[in-house]
């Protein structure tokens, strides 16, 4: 994730793959200065490193004091100083990580959310109505209360009345490497150790022989419902895997005691924690089908365990 520092404030501003500086109303940052033109730079994620242009703005944009000219790209460094219409640095690079996925919401508080861990939940992790996530292929996908589709950079998603403009980064790597980090989803395990009286449950990962325990979670819960679902139809003869598992929404949601959008919002966490432990394609770890308003835990290399 990258940032920028408003000098001697404390406000910073997150960097999407593509950031608008001006004092037009659609601009990432709109500085209140006169000198300032509507559209007056841009700084963008070229793939390895953050550039900034001057957008032959009348009184320029300078870097660390010096004038760019317009068009010219200036790679950026922490710490280098920006300025609007006047050499004087008003911002600061801050950190200069990748972009990562965000939403702005285009009336009210004109509030943005970030994705977490390569997931975005809007209107709020809290309250995960829609769910953003970049997948396998090299896209990104939305989740819409249990259907999936590609949503694309820029695009304006209507929640609860509400409209939100996604900032996706690109370019995105055409594939995730297997081979590297956490291992991909169809490569580890999942355990699930529960208490006599199903009041704790823990869930360990598995991965290259060895086995990491996640703790004990709320939406551990939904994991062990899944899990037993999917156990309990692998152990039936002439059932086909294809149909492992799967199970209404509204028979999770009664087993649990919860409604949907609370529901929505335990798959956001579970998916969230195994994409934090560095798993590749964990959003896949809850799999749903909107034309019958199922879903399944997204593996069959799960095992449910009693606790001691």
């Amino acid at each position: 994730m990258a940032w920028l520092k408003q000098v001697g404030a404390s406000r910073q501003l997150t960097l999407s793959a593509r950031n608008l500086v001006g004092r037009a109303a659609h601009c990432a940052l709109r500085p209140t200065d006169a000198r300032v033109s509507g559209e007056h730079a841009t700084i963008v994620w070229t793939g390895t490193a953050w550039e900034i242009r001057d957008l032959g703005s009348r009184n320029g944009t300078f870097v660390d004091g010096e004038r760019l000219s317009p068009g010219e790209p200036r790679t950026l460094e922490v710490g280098a100083l920006l300025g609007w219409g006047t050499a004087e640095g008003s911002w600061s690079m801050a950190e200069l990580g990748p972009p990562v996925a965000t939403a702005q919401l285009l009336s009210g508080s004109a509030a943005v959310q970030v994705a977490e861990d390569g997931l975005l939940a809007l209107p709020s992790p809290d309250e995960a109505r829609v769910t953003v996530f970049e997948d396998l292929r090299g896209g990104w996908t939305g989740e819409f209360d249990g259907e999936q589709r590609p949503v694309l950079d820029g695009e304006t998603l209507s929640i609860e009345g509400s409209a939100w403009r996604l900032s996706l980064p690109i370019p995105l790597e055409p594939t995730l490497d297997a081979s590297v980090g956490g291992g991909t989803l169809a490569q580890v395990q999942l355990r699930v150790g529960v208490s006599r009286d199903e009041e704790h449950v823990e869930v360990s990962l598995g991965r290259s022989g060895r086995w990491e325990n996640l703790g004990a979670r709320a939406h551990h819960h939904l994991i062990l419902q899944l899990a037993r679902a999917r156990l309990s139809d692998q152990a039936q003869a002439g059932l086909s895997a294809g149909e492992h598992g799967w199970r209404y929404a509204d028979d999770v949601c009664r087993m649990l005691a919860i409604e949907d959008l609370r529901l929505n919002t335990e798959i956001y966490r579970a998916r969230k924690e195994l994409l934090a432990a560095g798993v590749q394609g964990a959003s896949q770890l809850v799999e749903r089908r909107r034309s019958t308003r199922s879903l399944r835990l997204g593996t069959a290399a799960v095992e449910v365990v009693p606790l001691a």
